[in-house]
């Protein structure tokens, strides 16, 4: 995706590419020129926000995990601006993911990863689900919601306690729960 042209012009692109392939299986490589700390950089610009919007609304997956080596290495700058996407079908498909420190015409790394064409053995996969973008000034209400509907919907004292005292609170309900799935679907209608 070109910096020097809008990044919707990107978004047609794939949007094509979406409708060309019907819900099957997909990997999207892109140079986004885009910055997030979703897929671990060390910052997020404009178009990084518009990048996450629109993944979130397509229910497509970033595959770039951290890593010491970013994706994109000059003298001056380092940067993770190239993007492995994958869709629902293909997540669970996809592991080793990983940027190489041998040489490559650019200044892009050379980025690897493995595919399968059917699930492991024993491996669980997860539905990632659905995504939602909170801005930094509603986190406080939001957690603070959170926090109340959670601790009150699993009868947990929390006043003025921290969000890993909840979660431990909530662990130790977990583990004595005697119905397990009752008490994963109380905390599904609270979040």
């Amino acid at each position: 995706m070109d910096y020097n042209v809008t990044i919707d012009n990107g978004f047609k692109r794939i949007e094509e590419i979406l409708t060309f392939t019907k819900g099957e299986k997909l990997i999207i490589v892109t140079d986004s020129n885009s910055r997030s700390i979703v897929w671990h950089d060390t910052t997020t610009n404009n178009r990084g926000r518009l990048m996450e919007d629109f993944l979130a609304s397509n229910q497509l997956h970033i595959l770039n995990e951290e890593r010491k080596l970013t994706t994109f290495q000059s003298s001056r700058v380092e940067r993770n601006i190239d993007l492995n996407i994958a869709n629902n079908k293909m997540l669970a498909n996809v592991q080793k993911w990983d940027t190489l420190e041998e040489e490559s015409a650019s200044y892009h790394n050379i980025i690897i990863f493995n595919t399968s064409s059917h699930k492991a053995e024993g491996t669980l996969l997860v539905d990632p689900g659905q995504c939602f973008r909170i801005k930094e000034h509603e986190y406080t209400e939001f957690y603070d919601k959170f926090k109340h509907i959670t601790s009150e919907t699993n009868q947990i004292e929390n006043r003025g306690r921290s969000y890993d005292c909840l979660d431990e609170d909530l662990n130790q309900k977990f583990k004595a729960s005697r119905d397990i799935q009752d008490f994963t679907v109380k905390l599904e209608e609270a979040i």
